[in-house]
C-alpha cells in the first residue's frame, strides 16, 4: 500500500500503481501533487527471514490502534477516492480524532479486482489495508470482505443463510492474497450481518471474536435511511455488549457545510463518526471491533444507496429517492417518479 500526504490539505491519498513524477489531484481539495520517488522495500533475504517467518513476525498492532482509539471520545472518518490499477476507483478513508481538524489517526485503502468491482460493486470482494499516516507502507490491519465470487453469491438477497449474510473479518498485520483466499490469515474479529429471523426490519451487525466465537458487540441501525433523508438526518447505529450495556455508536453524518452537501448530491462519498462520549469505559479492543462494524455498515447499507435523484435517458422520467428502508437483509428504495414522455407521475 502506497500513499502520500497532500501538500495543500494534509489528507493522505493513495498512489498505488502510479509512476514517480506523475501529477495526481487530491480527491479532497483537488490540489495537484507529484508522486515522489519511493524507496525500495527491504528484501526479506537481507534481514535473514524466510517469507513465512516475515509474515508471522508481528508487533502489537492491536495495542497500537486500540491505544489511539482509546485516547479520544470520537473518531471522525472521511471517505474519498483514489485510483488503483487500470484506473480502478477505490475507496480511501481517513480517520481523525474528534473531528476533521483533529489528529490524523490512520488511513485505510481499499484493494479490489478492477473487473469484479466494475461489474459487481458494491457486492464485490475486497480487502482494506489500515496503516498509520506517519508510516503508510507499514500495514497494521487487513479487513477482508468476501463478495459474490468468494462464497457469498446471494448478498443482494434476503439474509436467510450464510451465503446471503454480509461480513467483514479483521486480520492483524498485512495479510496477502485475495478475499476468501488469504495467505496465513490472522483473524481477530468478524462483523457479520444478522439473519432476517434475528432482525427483520432493522440492520443489525454482530461482532464475533475469533478466539471463542462469542458475540462481543452488536450494532443496530434505523429502519429508514439514505436518499433525500440524508440531507437533514444522520443515521445512528447503537452498539451494545453481550450484557446489553451501552458501548457507544456508529453514525453516518448528515451534511454540515455547503461542500458536504455538494458531495452528498454528486457523489457517494460518506462521513462517519464513532462516538464513545457516553461509554468512555469502552475497551480498546471493543473500539477496534466497532471500527470493523463501521466499514460493514458503509458497504452493506450506504454503498447500496441509489442517491437522491435519477433520470431515465430514454423517456426523460425523473425518479426522486425519498429514502431507503431495511427489510429482511435487503435495502429497498422508496421513490417517486414524475415527468417523462407521457407527462405522468407515480
Amino acid at each position: 500500500m502506497a500513499a502520500i500526504q497532500c501538500q495543500a490539505c494534509g489528507n493522505m491519498m493513495g498512489i498505488q500503481g502510479l509512476a514517480p513524477g506523475t501529477v495526481v489531484a487530491c480527491p479532497t481539495c483537488q490540489a495537484p501533487n507529484t508522486v515522489p520517488q519511493m524507496q525500495q522495500p527491504v528484501q526479506m533475504q537481507q534481514i535473514g527471514l524466510a517469507p513465512q517467518q516475515q509474515m508471522m513476525t508481528s508487533t502489537n498492532n492491536s495495542a497500537d490502534l486500540g491505544a489511539r482509539l482509546a485516547g479520544v471520545d470520537r473518531v471522525h472518518v472521511e471517505q474519498s477516492w483514489y485510483y488503483g490499477e487500470c484506473c480502478n476507483i477505490l475507496n480511501h478513508y481517513n480517520l481523525y480524532a474528534n473531528d476533521r481538524k483533529g489528529a490524523h489517526l490512520a488511513i485505510v485503502l481499499e484493494e479490489a479486482s478492477c473487473c469484479e468491482k466494475a461489474w459487481c460493486a458494491p457486492n464485490h470482494s475486497f480487502t482494506l489495508k489500515l496503516a498509520f499516516p506517519e508510516n503508510p507502507d507499514d500495514v497494521k490491519y487487513t479487513f477482508e470482505r468476501r463478495g459474490i465470487f468468494a462464497g457469498k453469491p446471494c448478498l443482494c438477497c434476503c439474509a436467510f443463510g450464510d451465503s446471503c449474510q454480509d461480513e467483514i473479518t479483521l486480520h492483524e498485520g498485512n495479510v496477502q492474497g485475495e478475499a476468501g483466499a488469504l495467505t496465513n490469515p490472522n483473524p481477530l474479529y468478524t462483523a457479520r450481518q444478522a439473519s432476517a429471523s434475528e432482525s427483520m426490519f432493522a440492520p443489525m451487525i454482530n461482532i464475533i471474536s475469533e478466539k471463542n466465537s462469542d458475540v462481543q458487540l452488536s450494532t443496530t441501525g434505523p429502519f429508514i435511511f439514505g436518499g433525500c433523508s440524508e440531507f437533514c438526518c444522520s443515521s445512528t447505529f447503537n452498539a451494545t455488549d453481550a450484557q446489553g450495556g451501552n458501548r457507544g455508536f456508529v453514525r453516518k453524518l448528515r451534511p454540515e457545510t455547503f461542500c458536504d452537501l455538494c458531495c452528498e448530491i454528486c457523489t457517494d462519498l460518506d462521513r462517519f463518526e464513532l462516538n464513545f462520549d457516553e461509554a468512555k469505559d469502552t475497551t480498546p479492543e471493543q473500539r477496534v471491533a466497532m471500527l470493523t462494524s463501521m466499514f460493514l455498515v458503509d458497504y452493506m447499507i450506504f454503498e447500496h444507496d441509489q442517491g437522491w435523484l435519477r433520470r431515465n435517458s430514454q423517456d426523460g422520467k425523473c425518479t426522486i429517492n425519498c429514502f431507503e428502508c431495511y427489510c429482511c437483509g435487503c435495502v429497498c428504495p422508496c421513490h417517486v417518479s414524475c415527468g417523462g414522455k407521457n407527462e405522468g407521475g407515480e
